[in-house]
């Protein structure tokens, strides 16, 4: 089965018979299927070397609390007196909203730098033995699938610049 891929104005590729249905979904169950119980002993690496969620959830808490300490800090804004043209005092609320902001911002640095170290100290050092304790066989097919999958994630952001409209 050949494949026709659609570049837009940049034209057509065709391509010498293979099966195009997306590639690394196939790659992707059979290396798990072969190869997945190699990242059994490793708490931090999913059956494709990725991270887990043991190692992602700082980073997680950070986002999220980042996001809700600039809703915190808008919230706590102070007004302005119409007949002065001076600041108003906080009430108790917007003081609360602006001590949580804070707050929230200090928890998610703390956030992110847990989130680092435990990149750094955990995952890395167990991807590394992970990686080591692969067949050659796996390891290629591993980059393979990198690959195929940076391929595809560069082939979708061209083709959404492509799809913009052009700017005046």
């Amino acid at each position: 089965m050949s494949f026709s891929l659609n570049l837009g104005s940049l034209g057509t590729i065709n391509s010498a018979p293979i099966s195009f249905s997306v590639p690394t979904v196939d790659l992707k169950a059979n290396f798990v299927n072969r190869y997945g119980s190699y990242s059994m002993p490793y708490d931090s690496i999913d059956n494709l070397g990725g991270q887990t969620f043991k190692t992602q959830w700082p980073l997680l808490i950070g986002i999220v609390g980042v996001f809700a300490a600039i809703f915190s800090f808008v919230g706590s804004a102070r007004e302005v007196d119409p007949a002065t043209n001076e600041l108003k005092e906080r009430t108790a609320m917007k003081k609360f909203l602006f001590g949580l902001g804070w707050l929230l911002l200090l928890s998610s640095v703390f956030g992110f730098g847990y989130g680092i170290y435990l990149y750094i100290a955990i995952y890395l050092p167990q991807y590394n033995q992970w990686l080591k304790s692969l067949p050659s066989e796996a390891k290629v097919s591993l980059g393979a699938i990198k690959t195929i999958d940076n391929l595809v994630s560069q082939a979708a952001n061209r083709a959404s610049r492509l799809n913009r409209p052009a700017r005046n």
